[in-house]
C-alpha cells in the first residue's frame, strides 16, 4: 500500500479525471467501500464485536458513513 499526503490524493483524484474519466463521486465511493471492506474484514467478518470510531481527516468522507447501518444494529 502506498501511502500519500492530502495534496498528491487531490492531484491523483484529478488526474483520474480528467485522464480516465472516472467522476470524483465514483472514486469516493470505491474508497469508501474498501475502507469498510478492511474494517469489516477486521472485526471478523459479520459479526459486531462491539463500538467502533473512525477518525477521518477533512474532506469527502460521507461514503463511509453510509455504511455503519450493519456496524450500529
Amino acid at each position: 500500500m502506498k501511502v500519500v499526503d492530502a495534496d498528491t490524493m487531490a492531484r491523483i483524484d484529478a488526474r483520474s479525471t480528467a485522464e480516465y474519466g472516472i467522476p470524483s463521486a465514483t472514486l469516493m465511493e470505491r474508497a469508501g467501500g474498501e475502507a469498510w471492506r478492511v474494517l469489516r474484514d477486521e472485526a471478523g467478518g459479520g459479526d459486531a464485536p462491539g463500538p467502533l470510531a473512525v477518525v477521518a481527516g477533512r474532506g469527502a468522507n460521507g461514503c463511509l458513513r453510509e455504511r455503519w447501518s450493519w456496524w450500529s444494529n
